[in-house]
C-alpha cells in the first residue's frame, strides 16, 4: 500500500491517493493537513471486507462539515454505485459503506487505486438573511481595508470576498459572528509574500448556525484565546493578529466561505457593522470604526 497527500488554500482542501491489491485491509487511511503545525486528523477512509468484497466507508472527525469525493481506477472489479461520486460528511460522522468493489471474473487478481478529495464546508450552507458581521476588532479602535474584494494581490477566484485588515502584530481579534470553533492551526512564526507560505498561515474556523465558516488567518503564534469546541460570540477575543503564512506584512484576513465541491470553496460576500454604517460593504483603502454589536455581550480585549 502506498500513499501521497496534497494540500492547497491554507489546508481548506486536501488529496489523498493510495493504491491497493489482494485484499482490502480493515484499517483507516488518514488523509491529514499536513505541515508542520499540530492539528485535528482530517477525513478518514476506511476500507473494510464483507465476504472477500472490499467495501468503503468515510469518516469525518471533525466539529464542521467536510466535503468529499473519491476516484476510482480499477482493475477487474465492479463498483456498486456509479463512480466517482460526492457526499457531504455530517460533523462527527461515519458512513455505512458508500461502495462495494466486486471482482468482475472471480478467481482473477484484483486491483484499484482512489484518489479522495476534502474541501471543509458544505455546498448547501446558505448565509442567514440580512446577517450582519462586527469588525473583528476592539470596538472604538480603527484600521484600514488594505485588500478588498477582488484585491489583485491574493483575493482573486474563491478569495474573492475576503478582507485584509491593516492591523499590527499583537492586535486583539474578536469573533465577528457567533459561532463554533471548529479549527485552530498554531504553530507558525513567518510569514512572506511567497506563494509557497501558503500553507504556513495560523488560523481559526469558526461555524456559523447558517453552516457557512468565517476564517480568522496569518494570526500569532502563541496567541490563540479559544480552542477547538469552543463555542463563542460575536465580540469574543479569540485570537491575536501577526504576520504567518502567505502576507506582505501584519495584517488580518478574514473571509467567509463555503465549500463549492470537494476541490474548491467559495468566499461569499457579507456585510458589516461599523461606526461609518450598518449593513456596509468594506471598501480598499478606507479605514473602519468598530462598534459594539446588540448581539455582542462578552468582554472585549485581552
Amino acid at each position: 500500500m502506498t500513499f501521497s497527500a496534497a494540500n492547497r488554500a491554507q489546508q481548506a482542501r486536501g488529496r489523498l491517493t493510495a493504491a491497493l491489491a489482494g485484499l482490502a485491509l480493515a484499517v483507516p487511511n488518514h488523509i491529514s493537513a499536513g505541515g508542520v503545525a499540530p492539528e485535528l486528523p482530517g477525513i478518514q477512509v476506511l476500507e473494510q471486507r464483507v465476504g472477500s468484497v472490499p467495501v468503503i466507508c468515510l469518516s469525518n472527525p471533525q466539529l464542521a462539515e467536510m466535503t468529499v469525493s473519491l476516484e476510482f481506477t480499477l482493475d477487474n472489479l465492479t463498483p456498486s454505485v456509479v463512480v466517482p461520486f460526492q457526499v457531504v460528511l455530517a460533523p462527527k460522522q461515519t458512513t455505512a459503506p458508500l461502495v462495494a468493489l466486486r471482482p468482475t471474473e472471480p478467481g482473477r487478481p484484483w486491483h484499484f487505486t482512489y484518489n479522495s478529495y476534502f474541501t471543509w464546508g458544505t455546498p448547501f450552507a446558505r448565509q442567514t438573511t440580512n446577517e450582519l458581521y462586527l469588525l473583528p476588532f476592539t470596538p472604538g479602535s480603527s484600521y484600514r481595508v488594505v485588500q478588498g474584494h477582488d484585491g489583485t494581490f491574493s483575493h482573486t477566484g474563491e478569495d474573492r470576498f475576503a478582507i485584509d485588515f491593516g492591523v499590527p502584530e499583537g492586535t486583539p481579534v474578536l469573533a465577528a459572528r457567533d459561532g463554533l470553533v471548529v479549527r485552530v492551526r498554531d504553530g507558525f512564526d513567518v510569514g512572506a509574500p511567497d506563494p509557497s507560505y501558503k500553507k504556513r498561515a495560523n488560523q481559526i474556523f469558526i461555524r456559523h448556525s447558517d453552516a457557512t465558516l468565517g476564517e480568522y488567518l496569518h494570526l500569532l503564534k502563541g496567541g490563540m484565546k479559544v480552542k477547538t469546541g469552543d463555542h463563542v460570540r460575536a465580540g469574543q477575543l479569540i485570537a491575536l493578529s501577526g504576520n504567518s503564512g502567505y502576507s506582505r506584512g501584519p495584517h488580518l484576513h478574514f473571509m467567509v466561505f463555503r465549500a463549492k465541491d470537494s476541490k474548491s470553496r467559495e468566499s461569499l460576500p457579507i456585510r458589516f457593522i461599523a461606526k461609518e454604517g450598518t449593513g456596509i460593504d468594506l471598501d480598499q483603502g478606507k479605514s473602519y470604526t468598530s462598534v459594539r454589536g446588540t448581539n455582542a455581550e462578552p468582554v472585549f480585549g485581552q
